[in-house]
């Protein structure tokens, strides 16, 4: 067991579109998914082995829910190889370089690779 792993939860309107949302257009891959009275709820395996939690819930997000990479320029390759609908282009941030993109309920998200420009 890695005690490092975090999980991330994500309320999302419909779950079946943003599974394969996540599986088919990010490639982040299906661990389980949890039986919550009430709710449909899957767990993905993300980029970095860390877990993001699917919930369905009637509101989303309030704010962008942020992903982490190893390289950030090839998944924005990747995802705008994969037409992901609101991708932007990528920016060079004080923490790194980023790129967003909604998901199909609506939730923002952002992908960042973790920069350290002090080192010079």
């Amino acid at each position: 067991m890695n005690l490092e792993q975090k999980y991330k939860v994500v309320y999302v309107t419909d779950i079946r579109s943003s599974l394969d949302f996540f599986i088919n257009k990010l490639g982040l891959k299906k661990q389980e998914e949890l039986n919550m009275p009430g709710r449909d709820c899957a767990v993905l395996k993300m980029f970095n082995g860390d877990f993001l939690m699917l919930l369905q819930n009637e509101e989303l997000e309030t704010a962008p829910v942020i992903l982490y990479t190893d390289d950030c320029l090839r998944d924005h390759y990747r995802l705008k190889e994969e037409r992901v609908d609101g991708l932007t282009e990528p920016v060079y941030r004080a923490d790194g370089v980023a790129i967003e993109f909604p998901d199909p309920c609506g939730n923002r998200f952002v992908l960042l690779e973790e920069r350290d420009y002090t080192d010079a």
